[in-house]
């Protein structure tokens, strides 16, 4: 940041220096939800998420065939 921005904010009242930070954090978080990639650990949580639900599928699939054929 630049001396002059610094300057500027340091001239903000607390009410205000808590407004702007809270809008910058809102404009970064939605920054992140609109971008078109997860990030590397977001994917791989996801796809330990799908994974874990296919594995449970499965289980009750076969569960339910072994009541079905009793």
């Amino acid at each position: 940041m630049d001396p002059q921005t610094q300057n500027d904010i340091a001239k903000l009242s607390d009410a205000d220096r808590k407004e702007l930070t809270q809008f910058l954090e809102n404009e970064a978080q939605r920054s992140n939800i609109q971008q078109s990639r997860l990030g590397q650990g977001e994917e791989s949580c996801a796809q330990n998420c799908v994974e874990r639900w296919m594995d449970t599928n499965f289980a009750v699939l076969k569960h339910l065939e072994t009541l079905r054929g009793q």
